[in-house]
């Protein structure tokens, strides 16, 4: 937890998040929301290049994972993670006004389906729409995602998150293959807490069945400015930008990042807050 976290109660769901502001005028207003089995710490490299440019920062939890509420009632689907989001961006343009401007959502991952389920719910609130190695659809198929939602399966998936993600030797070593080199081990306890929390080896099992998929089709209709970053190194998703990808989006702005894996926030930066600095002057 951190000394500016702030939790919002949704019908007895806890969402977490942070609001950092620019030390000047706010001149832009940006929601990040790391990918799930991350958190708002996976942002720190970032944030301070956006505060830079007057821009007010809202980090977001996803539901189930970093410290937002965790156990077997907590949804998963797009649609609600969406709607859940907007409800903390509502709750921040009453503390903090500023409701005039749209926002920027930035996404990783499985998070940049739910940015942009966002954008298409409530396309007239968006500035800009930033995925960066967007995850659109499930990475698995029927049978296993059915799987997952089975007793079994579940138990599986329990044991398999107790084995590798609370014990710090296979965390690192799954954080290396994961991240493409092995984060400082600071870094990495920072990135295991989370994990560490009762019920948090429940999201798992949901995330696998219900966490990816969002409306592809509907995408080609949206006309928000989109920029899409993708890692040439990434060995969750490939190295190459997806043609489907290119197919949906097709008014995107789109860049592979060569050196850059799946996390690019994390391990490229410097690269990525080049592309956020050239994007957010563009949008004005």
């Amino acid at each position: 937890m951190y000394s500016d976290s702030k939790f919002l109660i949704f019908r007895g769901l806890s969402v977490h998040y942070r609001v950092l502001l620019p030390q000047g005028p706010v001149l832009h207003r940006a929601l990040l929301v790391p990918s799930p089995g991350q958190s708002t710490y996976n942002w720190r490299m970032v944030v301070p290049e956006l505060l830079s440019l007057g821009c007010l920062c809202v980090l977001c939890d996803l539901p189930g994972f970093g410290y937002s509420m965790c156990g077997p009632g907590v949804p998963h689907r797009q649609d609600q993670r969406a709607r859940l989001l907007w409800g903390v961006l509502d709750e921040v343009d009453m503390e903090y006004g500023h409701s005039f401007r749209c926002w920027n959502l930035i996404g990783h991952g499985s998070a940049a389906g739910t940015v942009a389920m966002m954008a298409l719910n409530s396309p007239e609130s968006v500035a800009s729409l930033v995925m960066i190695n967007p995850i659109l659809t499930p990475i698995v198929g029927a049978l296993l995602r059915r799987l997952a939602r089975s007793e079994p399966g579940k138990l599986f998936l329990r044991r398999w998150h107790r084995r590798h993600l609370t014990n710090r030797v296979r965390f690192r070593k799954l954080a290396r293959w994961y991240y493409g080199k092995a984060p400082s081990w600071a870094s990495l306890e920072e990135m295991r807490k989370p994990f560490m929390r009762m019920g948090s080896d429940a999201s798992i099992s949901k995330l696998v069945s219900d966490g990816y998929q969002i409306p592809l089709e509907a995408l080609e209709g949206l006309f928000v400015p989109t920029l899409v970053l993708w890692g040439g190194r990434d060995k969750l998703l490939g190295g190459q930008i997806p043609h489907k990808l290119r197919a949906h989006l097709k008014n995107a702005e789109f860049h592979l990042m060569r050196q850059a894996g799946h996390c690019a926030p994390e391990t490229n930066s410097r690269m990525v807050c080049d592309y956020l600095r050239g994007w957010l002057r563009a949008m004005g």
